[in-house]
């Protein structure tokens, strides 16, 4: 849908995964605030109850009535996913806002015709008659695997409006002003039993993700995924032991057993309530065969190994007449997975504690326990004889290339995009001085939470189900369920060897023993780089020739790179697939942006 005034124009592309939304844009009353919107609230009854209005009102109206009430402050009292716009013709004001952690996405352009928004960074590439360049910064971050501004775009002179952010522009031409709205603290109230409390806040949040049409889930085999899964099972349930059994979405890989999770997805499945859609997943689906679908749809490369397997997942949901998926993503960080404990025993002196939690993180790392404790006596000793001895016996080589995660970037656009100093200046170290070790950690856990990598990740995502006409959802993303976390000390995240202890002690007597109990944690590097060795595109070794990389990519350590993967195969070490990785989807990328005019970019 569309509307015009005299000034301004909306348009609305809503994928009507909740039907009170209609087609979009709205306007309560003629000559109205106009709102477009890509928006889901937590609890429409709550803001209806505050805004004394029926408790049927769709979720825009809510907002527009809130925006009436509050101006602009009314994104302080929205709790949810959302990106939206309101046009105010009696004010002459743009009102833009994001929600706190960024899930919706929204993106911006001034130019001498205007201002213009959207979802996606590219349906602005036609505004204006500026031919804009590719950001030399961003793809500097893409190639170094850094996430070192939440604004910056794949194109020169188009902004991301950062999470928990709003933007008005106050009269045609004017400069736009940003103000955050929101900053992530931990919760105030000390519940007295934080797994009951922490149950009931995914509970909640799970029940409220699914509201709107269909839903499924995503299922693993791993705690986020089953988590979900059985809670939004037993929401289903409430409506009576005949509801219809949750549709849930499954990946096997027949050719990498060591990624084979099948036998704890079947210990979820056993409890019932459950209709299955599996999945097999193929090396040749891991490489670089889905590359140009994937850049069709995202619009530009992404540093994100797993996501062909992700798209197959919602290819079939959305077959399946699934509107809403819901996704574990997210539980790794909100949960946390209590190595700041370590920390905390290590400061302390008690290495007899430190060897009872080493269980946990060598589960993680793929590696021994032993070795786990001597590498952390190496670093975390006191005596500087005990953290020689701890080299010596463990092995453990201190590191020697500390500039090896900017080494694939060219030496002139590392200086021209301002690579080190951008990246110092997204890492300094938070401040300790005078803070306790739980709030050393709180503050250190909310940082990671709101690291810009999470929302990219989640437009990322966003790109990919939209495409396929489904909305993914998020559980572990409330804003509750958060700041509950990250208000817990580190001895309640990590316990007796056991990683991730807040949600094992909110999930007993609901999960199987066989996830309860699990303590690894599968990766897709192994079936991305058999991708990359059976890759029959041929791309590979198109990229040794350079050619469109060359202003991008330091093609000797490239080279050496692709050597390297020949030779130690599916030993290959994580960082050198990777960047090889990046290098092979910017170099598509290119070839796409080469091939296709300015004006056919924005339907690409």
């Amino acid at each position: 849908g569309q509307m015009v005034s005299s000034r301004a124009a909306l348009g609305h592309a809503w994928l009507a995964t909740d039907g009170a939304h209609g087609a979009g844009p709205y306007r309560l009353r003629p000559d109205g605030p106009i709102l477009t919107c890509d928006l889901r609230l937590d609890d429409p009854g709550a803001l209806a109850v505050l805004l004394e209005t029926p408790a049927d009102t769709a979720p825009p109206g809510l907002v527009l009535q809130a925006y009436d009430r509050w101006g602009t402050d009314c994104v302080a009292r929205l709790h949810g996913d959302f990106a939206f716009a309101i046009w105010d013709p009696a004010r002459d004001l743009l009102f833009c806002a994001r929600d706190r952690f960024g899930i919706k996405p929204l993106a911006w352009r001034a130019g001498s015709q205007g201002f213009a928004f959207a979802s996606e960074p590219r349906a602005l590439l036609d505004f204006g008659d500026t031919r804009l360049d590719i950001n030399d910064a961003w793809v500097a971050d893409f190639i170094a695997g850094q996430a070192n501004d939440v604004q910056n775009t794949a194109w020169s002179g188009i902004f991301r409006l950062p999470p928990a952010h709003v933007m008005v522009v106050q009269g045609i031409g004017a400069e736009p002003k940003f103000t955050r709205y929101w900053t992530l603290s931990p919760a105030q109230d000390r519940p007295a039993d934080v797994p009951h409390a922490l149950r009931e806040a995914l509970t909640s949040a799970t029940a409220a993700a699914m509201r709107g049409g269909r839903a499924g889930a995503m299922l693993s085999g791993g705690l986020d995924s089953s988590t979900v899964s059985l809670l939004a099972r037993d929401v289903l349930l409430r409506d009576g032991p005949d509801a219809n059994p949750l549709p849930v979405f499954l990946l096997t890989f027949p050719e990498s057993p060591a990624m084979d999770e099948r036998s704890y997805m079947d210990a979820v499945l056993a409890t019932g309530g459950f209709a299955p859609h599996w999945l097999e997943q193929r090396p040749e689906g891991s490489g670089l065969t889905a590359t140009d679908k994937l850049l069709h749809e995202q619009g530009q490369p992404f540093a994100a190994p797993a996501m062909p397997a992700t798209h197959r997942l919602y290819e079939t949901a959305a077959r399946a007449g699934v509107k809403i998926l819901l996704d574990g993503h997210g539980g790794d960080e909100v949960i946390s997975y209590g190595s700041s404990r370590v920390q905390e025993l290590i400061a302390a002196g008690d290495w007899r504690a430190v060897w009872r939690e080493t269980p946990g993180l060598a589960s993680l790392d793929g590696t021994s326990r032993a070795k786990v404790f001597l590498e952390l006596l190496s670093t975390g000793a006191s005596s500087r004889v005990v953290r020689g001895l701890s080299r010596r016996i463990g092995g453990i080589e201190p590191p020697s290339n500390t500039t090896a995660w900017r080494q694939l970037v060219h030496p002139d656009l590392v200086t021209r995009s301002h690579l080190i100093e951008r990246t110092q200046a997204a890492n300094v170290p938070l401040p300790t001085a005078g803070l306790s070790p739980a709030e050393v950690e709180t503050q250190a856990h909310a940082k990671m939470i709101v690291n810009p990598i999470s929302s990219q990740a989640f437009e990322i995502l966003n790109r990919m189900a939209a495409h396929q006409g489904i909305e993914a959802r998020y559980p572990f993303f409330d804003r509750r369920v958060i700041e509950l976390c990250i208000a817990q000390p580190p001895a309640a995240k990590m316990r007796d060897g056991w990683t991730r202890a807040l949600l094992r002690d909110a999930m007993q007597g609901v999960l199987p023993d066989p996830i309860l109990k699990r303590r690894d944690k599968v990766r897709f590097n192994s079936e991305v780089v058999r991708g990359l060795l059976e890759d029959k595109t041929g791309r590979l070794d198109q990229l040794e020739s350079g050619g469109r990389l060359d202003r991008y990519i330091n093609m000797d350590v490239l080279r050496r790179h692709l050597a390297t993967l020949k030779r130690d195969g599916m030993d290959v070490d994580a960082l050198v697939f990777l960047q090889i990785w990046r290098a092979a989807w910017l170099d598509i990328w290119l070839q796409q942006a080469e091939q296709q005019p300015l004006s056919q970019r924005r339907q690409a």
